[in-house]
């Protein structure tokens, strides 16, 4: 080799040349053969999916399941699942009414389970290695004696949550029977699950996504079109549904002892319930203050917008007309108006117990102290002001324990916030960004997907 370097003469330069070139040809080569290797590989690894997953869910209803398992599908589109979509649960309300817009609609139909949900019988190839039943307990029993990709699902998981101290007597056998796994939403419920008789083992804390494509950007506020003649006032918003739990009768007596005509300021109530006008709503609170004996004269201003498809479908624009966002709430599951508001940059003040202590805290909002841990009660005027709610609610809630949070404290906040506008919003633009980065559907996918693969990964060193 040293002779050839050393060659004097023209031979001797064609020579290193041709030497050169052979060299070079042959890098080349090699090196486009393993680029070409590599990028098979990568794109068998995403034609090919990492795991099958049928998620069963609320998806045709207008509930909480629902919406927070459309934001579960809106992470996972983003990873390399076989995912299809069953729904069980509630039914909506109005069959006939488009509660899916025609983006979910068509999203639904392409990924649809179908006859193999529909049918007892299962072929190998549509077998799936996960099932996640996203609904109470008690709707998980009809699916698995019915579907048979369900009941043929290599892993079961169980989508669980409640607003109390407690969890149903009924619940705990389906929790710890008819799944391999329960997915809580937060510490809170991991605590609370455990301490009633669910295995503690079984118990994962997988958050809530928040609703990107809805909460994502912020749209232009649209305070005439939306607040009326509250839009030149400070907005207080409240979004329910109309039962107990949600602390209505809490909300109202504590804005209206604190604030008065002479306030510049405006509470808007968006609710939903069946058979509840704008003026039932109005009729009912007006009996409900005179129960509690607070005058009727000089009271501050109180609205309510009827809940409606518009309103549903355009949240985000409300959020952002608005200067704060309020519920006095004795028990959450995740509190989805609760982040949803944080998500848009609204100031936040909301009970500081149950699902909402995994993202609401003093750097993100404004937590209403809790003065006790009660039973359920009622009190002066619900009667008047819950009606045939107030019978579910007991039916529902009595003897749980849930939050009974502070009227002193909520005052005081509401008082500040509406003092305070540009110190809150500075607070509430970084619960934001928390919101957004750490909830985010493709953040919350990330903690799915890793436990799936997981599980897969422990069945097949088992096997």
């Amino acid at each position: 080799m040293r002779h050839f370097w050393s060659s004097k003469g023209a031979g001797g330069t064609v020579l290193k040349l041709i030497f050169c070139f052979l060299t070079v040809f042959y890098l080349t080569f090699a090196f486009e053969k393993s680029f070409r290797s590599q990028e098979e590989d990568r794109k068998q690894s995403i034609a090919k999916p990492l795991l099958s997953l049928l998620w069963a869910s609320e998806f045709e209803s207008q509930t909480g399941f629902g919406s927070e398992a459309w934001s579960f599908v809106q992470g996972l589109l983003s990873y390399p699942v076989k995912l299809r979509l069953w729904h069980i649960g509630t039914e909506p309300w109005d069959k006939k009414a488009k509660v899916l817009s025609d983006e979910r609609s068509n999203l639904l139909q392409s990924l649809w389970c179908g006859k193999a949900c529909s049918s007892k019988k299962v072929s190998s190839e549509e077998k799936v290695d996960f099932l996640v039943l996203h609904s109470v307990p008690p709707d998980w029993v009809s699916p698995l004696e019915k579907c048979g990709l369900c009941k043929a699902a290599k892993f079961k998981v169980g989508r669980a949550m409640f607003e109390t101290t407690g969890v149903p007597e009924k619940w705990v056998k389906l929790l710890n029977d008819t799944v391999d796994e329960i997915w809580v939403p937060s510490q809170f419920h991991k605590k609370t699950f455990s301490s009633n008789g669910v295995v503690k083992r079984k118990i994962r804390v997988i958050p809530q996504p928040i609703d990107q494509e809805s909460f994502g950007k912020l749209p232009i506020p649209q305070r005439v079109s939306l607040l009326g003649d509250c839009a030149n006032r400070f907005v207080f918003l409240s979004i329910f549904k109309w039962e107990v739990r949600k602390g209505v009768d809490i909300l109202l007596k504590a804005y209206m002892q604190e604030f008065s005509e002479r306030d510049d300021v405006c509470l808007i109530l968006l609710t939903r319930g069946k058979g509840l006008s704008a003026n039932e709503i109005k009729q009912r609170v007006t009996k409900f203050l005179k129960k509690n004996n607070i005058v009727a004269s000089n009271l501050p201003r109180l609205e309510v917008l009827e809940s409606s498809k518009k309103d549903m479908l355009n949240l985000a624009t409300l959020y952002v007309s608005v200067d704060a966002f309020v519920l006095p709430t004795r028990g959450e599951g995740w509190g989805r108006p609760i982040m949803e508001a944080m998500a848009c940059g609204t100031p936040v003040i909301a009970t500081n117990w149950s699902g909402q202590t995994e993202y609401l805290n003093a750097k993100t909002g404004f937590p209403i102290p809790v003065e006790e841990i009660v039973t359920y009660s009622e009190g002066p005027g619900f009667a008047e002001l819950y009606k045939d709610e107030l019978e579910i609610s007991a039916a529902s809630f009595r003897n749980q324990l849930w939050a009974k949070p502070s009227e002193q404290q909520f005052r005081s906040l509401m008082r500040w916030v509406f003092t305070n506008p540009s110190a809150a919003k500075k607070i509430a633009l970084q619960a934001r960004k928390e919101i957004l980065s750490k909830f985010s559907p493709r953040a919350v996918a990330s903690l799915v997907v890793r436990r799936l693969v997981e599980l897969k990964d422990a069945s097949m060193k088992v096997s």
